[in-house]
């Protein structure tokens, strides 16, 4: 120690008087008593390079910079390098070790230049080991980089190293299979030569598949499939190829184990049942077919299967045994259109079978369904002469007990004389009532549910039966108006039995909306209703009503406000055309003020102008309506909607004061359901360590917002997220850590979750979400893209590798269930679906 000391004395006195480079030696001497003081070695490189002895200098730097890389001491070596280094020929190792200790402080974009600067440096030297050693650094960072890895394949198979070769054959196949599916196949072709393992061989038959070569990827994978049957992604591509190469038994085994696997493999079994008809094997389809309905039918999905199948009956529409099947299911799931369809299909294949008595038997049900429809009378004819007389007149009995069409006389006469006179002859004026009651009611169904095409269908039927109906009927003269369909001949009725030319010297009333207009309405309400529904605040949903009425309507302004009748509105949002300046503050309250003074009818609302009110000039307007917004357990006002037009006397359509009135009503429903979601929020205790609601709310919550669900007639959804092996890791890091990671947790999902969904803290290390206005099959991707992000978090104590597992469950939302059963059943599901996937680790279950 005592001789250290010495040789830094002196190297002082030699500093201060100007020897640098003695002061080098007696640095020197000293770092060689206590090699392990790096501070000897820098200053022995800043004295040299002070006294002018650079390249002295530049070697007592790189031997501390080496230095530094044995201790891993990256905030020490990197700034060195970079101060006294760069920039100056070094050896491609030291270059690689900066690399390194880049690469692990996560500088990955200087990392990556580092080894590329080594990599050229040992390709010059001829460095073989070297060169791999930097492809293999520089393929760990650049993972998407295709040439990356192309190059360290090479580089491997000149080394002989085929696993290292294989892996990175391998993945440039896989980023190359996007856009360049050629050179994916044959880089993946000799990843598979060198090293013929399942990941290997499923990547090259997924490449095969793509190009085409489907006998090549059922080769490769029949064995894998032998191996196990559980892989999932071997299932899917090997069902494809042997469904494109038509080996349709093998084909159905493979796709039934990965329909086991999952429920979610449901539609390739659609695919089978389509390519057995395709083959003529409809027997074979509807086996196929039966088994998917009764495992979709378990899980509550009938109305995926009822839609899956109709696109397969289309596409087959030929085949008897497949409209038998599909004609059964929709009788059974009560789809009227569709089981109609069916029927009319079945029909005309029985009668080309010359299977006459079945034919009569799907007239019968055709029957069933729509006695008034004028197919039929067509269908009868055919049948004629070809089943049992009195089975015939039957069936013409029942085609005719409702209709006055002339027109269907010439069938039945062939049949029956009575049956001809009974037809052409007027039906009595109540049976004649009772048919044209039942078919408006049923236009006016369809009018209101803006099916336009079954509306106007129906329509055609009425103005067949009874041709001068539309002129004296004002009820079914609007349908006519609403619908688009006006059949020539037909003119206005006269108002209470008047003439028409006293009708026409009356004073014309405000234009009226045409039936596109009115259909469209129809649509927009149902459309803005659906996007109130989705808001947080009673503002939003305010400010969303008013914006979406002023754009459809075309409105100078649309004002809304909430608050009693006589006092200051305490929300208050306005939309202004394009062009139209904001009203200021005592104008909306002047505007209010006048309003106020009036009577505000609930159900037509209030229009004023400036010919009656000449104040409205005062408050930019020309021309208002106004309509209230009624609480409906109290039927009071609690605020209104005012549509104001700046620039005419505007004569308001009596369909625009329909629209404003129905989005009122759904506008004050909306606000309602805000109001009491955030009085549930505000009454329910919240989890302390999460911010989230506590599980003491968890069932009030599910009940409020089913409740809301089958008022709105909307779906809703609950998800349970759960952390994989969280008993176990709170028992090895502690309760703190873990309530600090579920913090986390709680932070992720409100941030990603919509402002109306609900999350809960479940348990220690679970959490529950309820969506709203969501399906399961939507909200799938959320879920998955949320469990994702919660497993990318970490532990305090520096865990890695965690894995959320969730549990989605549809509730079973239906006018006729109880919503206590409701709420019981989506509970137990989205529990048995979180222990499924729990039971997988890291999946995502949907039931």
């Amino acid at each position: 120690m005592a001789d250290i000391e010495k040789h830094l004395e002196k190297a002082e006195k030699y500093i201060s008087k100007g020897k640098l480079l003695d002061a080098v030696q007696e640095y020197a001497a000293a770092y060689k008593l206590a090699p392990q003081n790096l501070d000897y070695l820098r200053s022995m490189g800043d004295l040299s390079a002070k006294g002018g002895k650079s390249e002295q200098a530049l070697g007592y730097y790189g031997e501390l910079f080496d230095k530094y890389c044995e201790k891993n001491d990256a905030t020490r070596a990197v700034p060195l390098f970079r101060k006294s280094l760069q920039g100056v020929p070094q050896p491609p190792e030291r270059v690689a070790r900066l690399g390194l200790l880049l690469q692990r402080s996560r500088k990955n974009d200087e990392a990556a230049e580092a080894f590329r600067s080594a990599l050229e440096l040992f390709q010059k030297a001829g460095n073989a080991a070297g060169t791999l050693d930097a492809l293999q650094r520089l393929a760990e960072i650049e993972t998407e980089n295709a040439d990356t890895h192309i190059k360290l394949g090479e580089q491997a198979t000149k080394q002989g190293k085929a696993d290292i070769a294989a892996k990175a054959f391998l993945r440039a196949g896989q980023l190359l299979r996007p856009e360049n599916p050629d050179r994916a196949l044959e880089f993946l072709s000799r990843a598979y030569e060198l090293a013929p393992e399942r990941s290997t061989a499923l990547s090259l038959a997924q490449s095969h598949v793509d190009r085409g070569h489907h006998k090549q990827a059922a080769d490769l994978l029949m064995p894998l499939y032998a191996e196990s049957e559980q892989d999932q992604a071997v299932l899917d591509t090997l069902s494809t190829a042997l469904l494109a190469e038509k080996r349709l038994a093998e084909a159905e085994e493979v796709i039934t184990t990965r329909y086991k696997a999952s429920p979610d493999g449901y539609e390739r079994m659609f695919e089978l049942a389509d390519i057995y008809c395709k083959e003529k094997k409809a027997e074979k389809a509807v086996e196929v077919l039966r088994r998917v309905k009764e495992n979709l039918a378990a899980a509550k999905r009938q109305k995926e299967f009822i839609e899956k199948l109709e696109v397969v009956f289309k596409a087959n529409d030929s085949l008897a045994p497949l409209a038998e099947f599909a004609a059964s299911t929709f009788n059974e799931a009560n789809q009227e259109g569709r089981y109609g369809m069916v029927l009319g299909k079945l029909f005309e294949m029985y009668c080309q079978g010359t299977e006459f008595a079945r034919a009569a038997d799907a007239l019968e049900r055709l029957i069933d369904i729509d006695p008034y429809d004028f197919a039929n009378p067509k269908r009868l004819e055919a049948l004629q002469g070809k089943i049992d007389e009195v089975r015939f007149r039957a069936v013409a009995s029942r085609i005719t007990s409702g209709a006055t069409v002339t027109g269907q006389a010439s069938v039945f006469a062939k049949s029956d004389e009575k049956v001809e006179e009974a037809a052409a002859a007027p039906a009595g004026p109540a049976q004649a009532q009772a048919v044209l009651e039942d078919l408006i009611v049923q236009a006016e169904i369809f009018v209101q549910y803006s099916l336009k095409a079954k509306a106007i269908e129906k329509l055609q039927k009425i103005h067949q039966m009874f041709p001068a109906e539309g002129s004296r009927n004002e009820r079914l003269y609007k349908l006519f108006e609403l619908s688009g369909y006006m059949p020539p001949g037909v003119t206005p009725p006269p108002p209470g039995g008047a003439p028409a030319e006293a009708a026409a010297a009356a004073a014309a009333p405000p234009p009226p909306a045409t039936g596109g207009e009115t259909v469209s309405d129809l649509a927009k309400i149902s459309e803005i209703t659906h996007v109130l529904y989705r808001q947080g605040t009673a503002k939003t949903v305010l400010h969303t009503a008013v914006s979406e009425l002023g754009k459809y309507l075309k409105a100078s302004r649309c004002l809304g406000a909430l608050g009693r009748p006589g006092s200051p509105p305490s929300t208050a949002v306005e939309f202004c055309s394009p062009g139209v300046p904001q009203s200021p503050g005592p104008t909306v309250l002047k505007l209010l003020g006048l309003l106020g003074q009036q009577r505000l009818d609930p159900e037509n609302g209030l229009v004023m102008d400036v010919n009656l009110t000449p104040d409205l000039k005062q408050v930019g307007s020309q021309s208002v309506l106004a309509m209230p917004l009624i609480d409906k357990e109290k039927q009071e006002p609690v605020g209104l909607i005012v549509l104001s037009q700046a620039d005419r006397v505007r004569q308001w359509r009596p369909n625009e004061v329909y629209l404003l009135r129905a989005i009122a009503d759904q506008a004050e429903t909306a606000i309602t359901n805000t109001k009491l979601r955030s009085l549930m929020k505000t009454f329910s205790v919240a989890d302390a360590s999460t911010g989230l609601l506590g599980r003491s709310s968890y069932l009030d919550c599910v009940v409020g917002e089913v409740s809301r669900a089958k008022t709105q007639g909307t779906p809703l959804v609950v998800a349970l997220f759960e952390l994989d092996k969280g008993n176990a890791l709170m028992r090895q890091v502690g309760e703190g850590p873990m309530q600090k990671f579920m913090q986390q947790c709680g932070d992720a999902v409100l941030s990603t979750v919509r402002q109306n969904d609900l999350a809960i803290r479940y348990s220690a290390t679970s959490l529950a979400v309820v969506l709203g206005d969501t399906t399961a099959q939507k909200v799938q991707p959320v879920v998955e893209k949320l469990r994702k992000q919660l497993a990318a978090l970490k532990l305090p104590e520096g865990k890695d590798s965690l894995t959320f597992s969730a549990g989605v469950s549809e509730a079973a939302v239906r006018p006729d269930y109880d919503p206590l059963d409701i709420v019981t059943d989506v509970i137990n599901r989205a529990e048995i679906s979180l222990e499924e996937a729990r039971k997988k680790g890291n999946a995502v279950v949907v039931r």
